[in-house]
C-alpha cells in the first residue's frame, strides 16, 4: 500500500522531508512524537530514517534523522519523486520500503522513458566517474521501473558493483542474472566469479 509519493522541494533535499498529515494514520506512534521507520531501499538495503510530528496547529509529519542520508546516497535533487510503500505481513507485521525515483537529464533534457541504450550509458558513466554506488542505484531504478533490460545492462552493473565493498550489490545483480536463464548466467560467469573472491565469497559465485 502506497503511504506517500512526493515530488521533492528544495526544503526536503536540503533539510527535511515533510509530508501529507493524513499520512499519519499508516504510522504507529505509540502515544510518542516519533517514530524510527525501518525501511528497505531499491537497492535492498535496510534504512532507519526517524519520522517527526511537530506540534503546531496539527501534527505536521517530517522524516528527519536518517533522511538526509538517504537524499544523498541517492543523488536526489528537487524535481525528482520519493514513494513510501507499506507491506503488511501476518508474521512481521508492518514492513516499509521506500522508493526513489530519480528524474533522468541529457543534454538539459528531462528524458521521461529512458531506451535501455540510455539507462546503460547512464550506470557506465557513473562507473567510469568512480560513482559505482550510483551507477548500482540507477540499475536498481531500472528494475523498479520494469525497464528493458539486455546483456550489457547486468554487465554494467557488475562493473559498477566492483566499486563497492558489500556483497548485496552483486548479489541484487546475480539474481537477476539467473532470472535470465542458465546460458546467460554463463555467459557472466567470469565477471562474478572475481567479485565474489575479492569478496571472501567466492563459493557464491
Amino acid at each position: 500500500m502506497q503511504i506517500f509519493s512526493k515530488v521533492l522541494r528544495d526544503t526536503d533535499v536540503r533539510v527535511r522531508f515533510s509530508f501529507p498529515t493524513h499520512c499519519l494514520q499508516h504510522l504507529d506512534f505509540a502515544g510518542n512524537n516519533s517514530v524510527d521507520l525501518h525501511v528497505t531501499d531499491s537497492s535492498g538495503e535496510l534504512r532507519v530514517i526517524r519520522c517527526l510530528k511537530r506540534k503546531e496547529d496539527y501534527d505536521k509529519p517530517v522524516l528527519s534523522k536518517g533522511w538526509l542520508k538517504f537524499v544523498a546516497d541517492y543523488g536526489l535533487r528537487v524535481g525528482d519523486k520519493v514513494v513510501l510503500h507499506r507491506e503488511d505481513d501476518q508474521n512481521l507485521g508492518s514492513q516499509f520500503r521506500i522508493e526513489a525515483k530519480r528524474r533522468i537529464n541529457l543534454f538539459g533534457e528531462e528524458i521521461p522513458n529512458p531506451s535501455t541504450y540510455i539507462w546503460n550509458t547512464m550506470i557506465r558513466g557513473y562507473s567510469e566517474a568512480k560513482m559505482g554506488y550510483s551507477g548500482f542505484l540507477f540499475f536498481c531504478q531500472m528494475l523498479q521501473n520494469g525497464a528493458d533490460m539486455d546483456c550489457r545492462s547486468f554487465v554494467l552493473a557488475l562493473k559498477a558493483c566492483e566499486q563497492l565493498l558489500r556483497v548485496l550489490g552483486g548479489k541484487s545483480v546475480h539474481c537477476g542474472i539467473r532470472k535470465m536463464g542458465f546460458v546467460y548466467a554463463m555467459f557472466f560467469q567470469d565477471g562474478l566469479a572475481p567479485f565474489y573472491d575479492m569478496r571472501g565469497c567466492l563459493g557464491l559465485a
